[in-house]
């Protein structure tokens, strides 16, 4: 793949936690996530790991496993996104009442708001614990070597994620 050209390859890991792995039937274990993550990177090619949070039966100690693993793998990049259940799937039959999705708009919302706020706290959480790691200090390091303007742009997109509050105000303190 590197020889054809190929420089970042995105990897759907959903979880570090086993038990949230099980719930969505991926059928992998947590632990040959790493070694293979480590094949791409030993390849030459940047990984960037994609994470999803909240799966009904998830908890923060299932979030803190999947920061843990991303930390571990060394990633280049994470991309941490909240739960999309979507109308027709096995999950919608299952939780569906528990979750808004339009997939003409893009717009999904969980119907219970503390939910929703919850999972947008560990958003926030996994991006801030990631990119102050010695991963994501290194991702920074990189890009800004390689292209300084989209390093700045891209810091401060995660930054005004990272101290936004739930109502999407931005608090310095948060930090």
């Amino acid at each position: 793949m590197k020889k054809a050209g190929c420089k970042r390859l995105f990897i759907g890991i959903e979880s570090g936690s086993q038990r949230i792995l099980d719930y969505y039937r991926k059928g992998y274990r947590v632990e040959a996530i790493a070694p293979q993550v480590r094949q791409v990177r030993r390849a030459g090619i940047e990984a960037v790991g994609f994470f999803i949070l909240g799966a009904p039966i998830e908890t923060w100690a299932d979030v803190r496993k999947s920061i843990d693993l991303a930390k571990r793998c060394n990633l280049d990049f994470v991309i941490a996104t909240k739960l999309v259940v979507y109308p027709g799937t096995d999950l919608e039959s299952e939780i569906g009442h528990q979750s808004r999705v339009n997939p003409w708009a893009a717009e999904h919302t969980f119907a219970d708001s503390y939910r929703e706020q919850e999972i947008m706290e560990w958003e926030r959480r996994f991006y801030r614990a990631f990119y102050s790691s010695p991963a994501g200090i290194r991702t920074g390091i990189r890009t800004l070597l390689r292209d300084p303007r989209r390093a700045f742009q891209s810091s401060l997109e995660v930054l005004r994620f990272a101290i936004a509050d739930k109502d999407g105000d931005h608090h310095p303190d948060y930090l």
